[in-house]
């Protein structure tokens, strides 16, 4: 026999229990809800701190390294820097120099023209012209008061990253002069990077003999193939953009560095630079450091160096 009026009792308190679970479900998901979000707000600005922490100590460790170096030229208005324990994954561990115009900025350098001083006429220098205000409203020009701007420069070279940093460390006076013989001793049984910034034909060639007289070989590269004194060629690759200029500085003494289209051909006494991610089609790219093609005649490699542009 079944007991209704037990059943209803059961049956209700069954439904109140129900209603007790849901009621407390609810608000505990509420409560989670609002800790949840506290938690989220709380893990984003952690997240954030650490960033920034990162970001501080990468900018440190940077600027103790650009500040390793010496003062190897020095003129009325350029400056040669050499700087040591590169963190550069393209060239591996090597000195890097470096070449600025004496009393301008890296970047206010290449926006009034400056740049020529170290640049000579590189094609990749871009083009200056008059600030428009409104349309370049944003620019470093507009920001710091400069009356022209660089337009379509093409140079790879990131300017507010290492040479803007390098400079500062120098006006500064982070930098003493050094000997070329004591750097020489430096620099013994070691690659050397040749013009990391600026055109190494600016400086004269027989600073350069003496200061890689002890190295194991460098990299360096010019521009002003066409002008610059001819020794030029023992340390530096001639850049240039086509197969005429190619064959006009293999003519002058160079071994060249051209740039080229994927679609263009490779000449006969040519090979691929081996960092060229292109060409190498995902093998294992291989720094300057280990490299050392780029070396210009002293290099025992022969054959000029071509890479696709990118």
């Amino acid at each position: 026999m079944f007991d209704t009026t037990k059943d209803l009792r059961r049956v209700i308190i069954d439904t109140q229990q129900r209603e007790k679970l849901v009621n407390n479900y609810r608000y505990k998901r509420q409560h989670n809800k609002g800790d949840m979000q506290w938690w989220k707000a709380y893990g984003i600005l952690v997240t954030i701190g650490l960033i920034s922490s990162i970001i501080i100590i990468i900018m440190l460790i940077a600027r103790w390294y650009m500040s390793n170096g010496y003062i190897f030229y020095e003129d009325n208005d350029k400056v040669g820097i050499v700087t040591f324990n590169s963190n550069n994954i393209k060239t591996g561990d090597m000195p890097q120099t470096w070449i600025f115009v004496k009393n301008v900025n890296p970047i206010e350098a290449v926006n009034t023209g400056a740049d020529k001083l170290i640049c000579g006429d590189c094609k990749h220098r871009g083009e200056v012209v008059l600030v428009d205000k409104k349309r370049d409203k944003k620019s470093y020009s507009v920001r710091n008061g400069l009356k022209t701007i660089n337009k379509k420069r093409k140079c790879y070279v990131k300017l507010f990253q290492a040479p803007y940093i390098i400079w500062k460390s120098y006006k500064k006076g982070n930098y003493k002069k050094i000997s070329l013989q004591k750097l020489a001793k430096l620099l013994a049984f070691r690659f050397v990077r040749v013009g990391s910034y600026g055109d190494p034909a600016v400086i004269p060639s027989e600073v350069w003999n003496k200061m890689l007289s002890r190295t194991l070989g460098n990299t360096g590269y010019t521009h002003q193939w066409q002008k610059c004194d001819s020794t030029n060629s023992r340390f530096n690759m001639a850049s240039v953009d086509s197969l005429e200029e190619k064959r006009q500085a293999n003519k002058l003494g160079y071994r060249t560095f051209r740039t080229r289209l994927a679609s263009e051909p490779i000449e006969s006494d040519e090979v691929i630079c081996l960092s060229d991610k292109v060409a190498r089609k995902g093998r294992k790219l291989v720094p300057c450091a280990d490299c050392m093609m780029c070396s210009g005649t002293s290099s025992k490699v022969k054959k000029n160096i071509t890479i696709i542009i990118h």
